[in-house]
């Protein structure tokens, strides 16, 4: 394993390996293939907070949220927009812990919001 380590922020990862997580199943890959090379830590939304290691290859961090999909919130709800507020907070804690805990050298951000 090389110095590096790489954090992939997405909002789709599979847990059920279903294919019913959209682009989840690239990021599986994509973890899976980087983590042959250095090391690499998966996060996303979920409804439960965990951690737990992913085919002995990558960790996978969920950080809890009140709803899901992410995609079926509206900003212009008020329940939602605090749903949105509360989404990014909460990944942005998560985030700074897991930089300042592996010493992170790079992070894919696979999500956006519109």
């Amino acid at each position: 394993m090389s110095d590096s380590s790489i954090l992939i922020v997405t909002t789709s990862f599979p847990q059920m390996h279903d294919g019913s997580e959209a682009a989840g199943s690239f990021v599986y890959d994509f973890a899976l293939e980087l983590s042959k090379h250095t090391d690499v830590t998966v996060m996303f939304p979920s409804l439960t907070s965990f951690q737990k290691k992913e085919n002995d290859s990558f960790l996978v961090i969920g950080f809890k949220v009140n709803k899901l999909p992410l995609s079926t919130l509206k900003i212009y709800k008020p329940i939602d927009f605090l749903n949105i507020i509360k989404t990014i907070r909460c990944g942005n804690v998560t985030i700074k812990s897991i930089v300042s805990e592996k010493k992170i050298t790079h992070i894919f951000a696979l999500w956006v919001l519109p």
